[in-house]
């Protein structure tokens, strides 16, 4: 962490007079690495969220946000590093791992779909984590869990902190005080996966929710909607001139799949790989939906955790002038993701059973969290 620090403290240290600069998080997807572009004769150097979260911890760096996004700016704009023990440090509190020794953070585990089939009627509405599937209407749903939850909390990257200190994470994720709590529940969304540090941290018990889409859907919509948006994939469709394909072949490691994002560990064979994100997806996440059967998924939000308002519209839809896919185009990109076509397929199957449970249930007539929500 020294050599690391020595490198930010180089990079964002300016002359008087001059404007503070700033490393910023990049914006491709699932990234979770931070850059400063101090000068274009200086090569870009890259930082990982852990190394900015420590330097945070230590009062080397205020992270905060602008219009652009998130940002980390040198506390001390003349240089003298701040370090364990001083005054900002004191300021700062706790590390995760302070806390997670002395019990306050982690332990926590999810409920399971059969959970919340007869859930405890004093029970306290838990915080909630989606798991933002790019392309499968979870903006749309992000927007609806805005109207019930008292607070939002965003990841950047594939990270949640720094931007959220070890003690307002703690905060947050505390049962609420009273049905009148003003931050509790909370729910946190982001483009993450199962690996995702937020999970080893919960203290208590929390709900894990996702929408799945079939996966060629799901690929020609990133690819067709990236064709209006100014972006690097813009840029590699215009001038490389990528049909979805090429498009996917180019820039799949930035796309993760379905089951990579539900067992993202490279361990074993792909066949392992989707088996294990099966696996995870019934253990794990408490219930999922299918962006093909949304209103489905929203009326089982309902029953399963009490969304006392469902109003919504649809957002971040695809703009007009798309590039075009062919039905050839569309049977080969399904060869291409096989594994992820039959991670989807069973995922089908499982929903299915699921829905096929809850028709034939009976819920009580008013869900005991409902009284939580905003």
């Amino acid at each position: 962490m020294t050599d690391i620090r020595s490198d930010v403290l180089t990079l964002l240290m300016t002359p008087a007079g001059q404007p503070p600069r700033a490393l910023r998080q990049h914006f491709l997807p699932y990234s979770d690495k931070w850059c400063c572009l101090a000068d274009k004769r200086i090569p870009i150097a890259s930082f990982l969220n852990r190394e900015i979260e420590q330097l945070h911890i230590e009062g080397v760096l205020s992270c905060t946000t602008d219009a652009q996004g998130p940002l980390a700016i040198l506390i001390n704009p003349k240089g003298r590093q701040a370090g364990p023990g001083s005054a900002v440090q004191s300021q700062v509190g706790p590390t995760f791992h302070q806390l997670v020794a002395d019990g306050t953070l982690g332990g926590g585990r999810p409920y399971l779909f059969d959970d919340l089939l007869n859930i405890d009627s004093v029970a306290p509405a838990p915080p909630l984590v989606f798991i933002h599937v790019p392309r499968t209407a979870g903006t749309t749903f992000n927007n609806l869990l805005m109207k019930n939850y008292k607070f939002r909390a965003d990841s950047y990257g594939s990270s949640f902190f720094p931007p959220y200190l070890p003690t307002t994470f703690a905060s947050l994720t505390c049962a609420p005080r009273s049905v009148d709590d003003r931050e509790r529940p909370a729910f946190f969304t982001g483009h993450i996966d199962v690996r995702n540090d937020i999970f080893r941290y919960m203290p208590a018990r929390y709900v894990v929710v996702t929408i799945l889409r079939d996966p060629v859907d799901r690929i020609v919509s990133h690819y067709r909607f990236n064709s209006t948006q100014q972006s690097i994939f813009q840029d590699a469709i215009r001038d490389e001139g990528l049909d979805v394909l090429g498009y996917f072949e180019r820039l799949g490691p930035a796309i993760p799949q379905q089951y990579e994002i539900f067992a993202p560990a490279k361990i074993g064979s792909e066949s392992e790989r989707v088996a294990t994100a099966l696996h995870n997806l019934e253990q794990f996440v408490t219930f999922f939906g299918l962006q093909e059967r949304y209103e489905e998924f929203v009326s089982s939000a309902a029953a399963l955790i009490g969304l006392p308002n469902l109003s919504q519209k649809p957002l971040n839809r695809l703009p007009a002038g798309a590039a075009v896919v062919t039905r050839k185009q569309e049977q080969a990109l399904r060869e291409a993701l096989k594994h992820d076509v039959i991670f989807y397929e069973r995922a089908v199957a499982m929903y299915s059973k699921r829905t096929d449970l809850l028709a034939s249930h009976k819920f009580s007539a008013e869900h005991p969290w409902a009284r939580f929500y905003s």
